[in-house]
């Protein structure tokens, strides 16, 4: 329980104490810091580079094989740029964002929606996700007209987020006559091998980008705040948004 101060009434670090760096990313579960963060001369942090340079844990690798694949759904069509489609009638389809990366989006704050009544093309940018670190380009994965758009995540843009298929679809589309697009899109099973590989590359580039230069560190949370999410949230915002658009965009 945190007093009204924001500080936990029994402190984890002891006073006048900092947290590694490792343990500030949520990698190891307790460690202090005695080096004034100087990570260039820390033997645990040369250690813990090697390690993760070299390949990673076996629970890391199949946290890795399991996240995201696991939610395609087998009544969806998917595109190359990770939309999921779904047939809503003979004319009409609906169009979101797969689950992996929605998650790799991290928290958005704000979707930009293409007019009702304007008419798309296939692989034409229609639809701008704003995040903290840039802004992100969807492309309609089917020609046709905007029938509806999600009127919800403009109040509530982290509903993409969370619930990538339900509440925090993007926009409907009247696609009347437009059966070969349709017949091109993937079924679970191809989105799903597709996906892996762009999933993988992604964390590649993030490990490269970690180990390559030494994280920059803030003042530390406060011990029961929320932990930094993932190496998104070392390298910045802007940093991990350049390397998220060399995948997915």
């Amino acid at each position: 329980m945190n007093n009204s101060s924001g500080h936990s009434e029994h402190s984890v670090v002891p006073p006048n104490e900092q947290r590694c760096v490792w343990m500030t990313a949520g990698i190891l579960s307790y460690q202090l810091c005695d080096r004034g963060l100087d990570c260039d001369n820390c033997p645990l942090d040369a250690a813990m580079r090697k390690h993760y340079q070299a390949g990673r844990s076996s629970a890391v690798h199949a946290e890795q094989k399991s996240s995201g694949l696991t939610d395609l759904r087998n009544d969806y069509s998917y595109s190359l740029g990770h939309c999921w489609i779904r047939r809503r009638s003979e004319s009409l389809v609906r169009v979101g964002i797969e689950p992996g990366l929605a998650r790799a989006l991290l928290a958005p704050k704000a979707v930009a929606f293409p007019s009702v009544g304007e008419r798309v093309a296939k692989d034409q940018i229609c639809l701008w996700i704003i995040t903290e670190g840039g802004t992100f380009p969807v492309s309609s994965p089917l020609a046709g007209k905007v029938w509806a758009v999600n009127s919800l995540l403009t109040e509530k843009p982290h509903k993409l987020e969370q619930h990538p298929y339900d509440q925090g679809w993007l926009f409907d589309l009247s696609v009347e006559g437009n059966v070969d697009e349709m017949e091109a899109l993937l079924n679970d099973g191809q989105a799903a091998e597709r996906f892996n590989r762009d999933e993988e590359r992604l964390k590649e580039l993030l490990h490269q980008a970690l180990f390559k230069e030494r994280p920059a560190v803030g003042p530390t949370l406060a011990d029961g705040g929320e932990m930094l999410r993932q190496v998104a949230d070392i390298l910045g915002p802007r940093k991990y948004f350049s390397i998220l658009t060399k995948v997915f965009c």
